[in-house]
């Protein structure tokens, strides 16, 4: 008897050493938060960009007393500005961009009368021409977005002196070195200056303090399943980003950075509990983790998945802790939260009906008039759902009569905007007497284990603005940006990205095709989008 019982014993420490183990893998050794200013960039070479320190593109340089020095500053000054403005939630180095122009007309008229290197001053001269220009231009719409950075990246590419790209002439300065720094530009169709210009086509776009703009992304997952190997892990892309906190959302950071509320679905408990609840698919990340989120400017999230309680009521209390701490609305089963906005309260209710049979429609039509009469303006009801009553999982495009009519009725109780999550991939957009419903926009960055045969790498963020007046919340019209969940071809790095290039028309086709089995789906001319070709 007593063989067995430490023969029992023996086995239960192996197990509980194996679950140590395991978790480990999730949580490599060392990987701490660092705490970042927002201001840099994360790269996997871990080659971050210069600070500059006193918090905009001026680097205090007397332009009156230039060096060759100086200009070389100036010149990392202005990709530092364009990618910050790209990728930082930083966004006030818009407002900079003046001092930028001026800095670059002083090394333009330094490079021509004290360095005679005309090359060097016509394109420091060009590029204030351009900086000037959209300053003085902001942009109206989409349409004219889309020519005038088409033509920005086109002059971008024109302008860049043909002798400056060989190795020599586009190293950096480095001290005895006499050889201009010409600054070179991201003029990728997807890459930083066009985020930079969404940047600021975006800001503008919000002024209104009457106006409430809501940016709806899809599902997250920030942390492993315990079967994922270490090498896909999400944990071992943070390493490879230095573990910068500002992964995995600088992508995306002109969209979320700009608008009244960035709103995500996250699918997984933040906490350092080791008693999982499912040792085979039990999902987490870590509370520190949450700081990816605020650095990555959202500011709400919904979390009633079927893995919120992986890791037991620990793991769920957890959670709800880290983000009352980081100061993020966190929307859990059948609670209202109530977000304040100067031009209005934001209610956000959020119900998990994967399992539902019937519809889902006395409950949602009670909290909806309850948040009404706590002084909401605008109601966001989110459910978490698969159409499984039709044999059909979370991998499918169809969307089930169930779904549809709970949604409907939500609107007709009083939602101003629905939204739903948990498919692997885009179902349909509908315009339902004159509000939105989300079906589902897919993964925005997903690290648990996924079938990748089904899951799919297009999605979206929804962004609508909302007027409100007397209490009521009128919609403007439906913005779309496609989206790649993975930079990568090879992996999944996590890393959503915006894409303007022929993907986004692609994806924008897709989810219209999606859409047309109901007959309130979108059809092209209800949203706009935006594609850029470069020519």
């Amino acid at each position: 008897m007593k063989s067995k019982v430490l023969s029992f014993v023996f086995c239960f420490v192996a197990f509980a050493l194996s679950m140590v183990l395991m978790l480990q893998i999730v949580n490599p050794s060392g990987l701490e938060p660092k705490p970042q200013t927002g201001e840099y960039i994360p790269t996997e070479t871990g080659n971050h960009l210069p600070p500059i320190t006193t918090g905009s593109p001026d680097t205090g340089i007397n332009t009156g007393s230039m060096t060759l020095s100086d200009v070389a500053e100036t010149g990392k000054a202005a990709v530092a500005a364009i990618d910050r403005l790209a990728y930082s939630d930083n966004k006030e180095y818009a407002n900079s961009l003046g001092k930028l122009v001026t800095q670059l007309r002083a090394a333009s008229a330094y490079l021509s009368e004290k360095a005679s290197d005309m090359d060097g001053s016509l394109y420091y001269a060009a590029l204030a021409d351009l900086f000037d220009e959209i300053l003085s231009k902001p942009f109206t719409d989409n349409s004219n977005f889309s020519s005038n950075v088409s033509a920005y990246l086109k002059r971008l590419d024109s302008i860049y002196p043909a002798d400056a790209a060989n190795s020599a002439a586009s190293a950096e300065l480095a001290e005895g070195q006499t050889r201009m720094y010409y600054p070179k530009f991201d003029t990728d169709v997807n890459g930083a200056f066009v985020l930079a210009m969404l940047s600021l086509y975006e800001k503008q776009a919000v002024q209104n303090p009457n106006v409430i703009t809501i940016s709806v992304g899809g599902n997250v997952v920030l942390g492993d399943s315990i079967s994922t190997s270490d090498e896909k892990s999400f944990a071992n892309q943070i390493k490879k980003y230095g573990n910068n906190f500002n992964y995995p959302f600088f992508r995306v950071s002109p969209l979320f950075a700009t608008d009244s509320l960035s709103l995500i679905s996250l699918e997984n408990p933040l906490t350092s509990s080791i008693n999982l609840s499912d040792g085979v698919n039990a999902v987490k990340g870590y509370p520190e983790y949450v700081d990816m989120l605020k650095k990555g400017s959202v500011e709400a999230a919904t979390f009633s998945s079927e893995h919120a309680k992986d890791y037991g009521d620990n793991g769920y209390t957890d959670t709800i802790t880290a983000f009352a701490n980081a100061g993020i609305a966190l929307s859990i089963q059948s609670e209202i939260k109530y977000i304040d906005n100067s031009a209005g309260k934001i209610a956000l209710i959020t119900y998990n009906i994967i399992d539902q049979k019937e519809d889902f429609v006395d409950i949602p039509k009670d909290d909806i008039a309850k948040a009404k009469a706590n002084g909401a303006a605008l109601v966001i009801v989110s459910f978490h759902w698969v159409n499984s009553n039709t044999g059909k999982d979370e991998y499918s495009s169809d969307i089930a009569g169930i779904q549809a009519r709970s949604a409907r009725k939500a609107i007709d109780n009083g939602a101003a905007l629905v939204i739903g999550s948990h498919p692997h991939i885009m179902q349909a957009v509908e315009k339902y007497n004159g509000k939105s419903i989300i079906y589902s926009p897919g993964d925005l960055s997903y690290a648990a284990t996924l079938d990748t045969t089904k899951a799919s790498k297009e999605t979206f963020i929804f962004r609508q603005s909302f007027t409100i007046e007397n209490g009521n919340a009128t919609p403007s019209a439906m913005n779309v940006f496609p989206v790649i969940n993975t930079s990568s071809d090879s992996e999944n790095d996590f890393l959503p990205t915006p894409v303007f290039d022929s993907r986004a028309e692609t994806i924008i086709n897709n989810l219209v095709t999606y859409s047309t089995a109901s007959k309130y789906g979108i059809k092209k001319t209800d949203i706009n989008y935006i594609v850029i070709t470069k020519q």
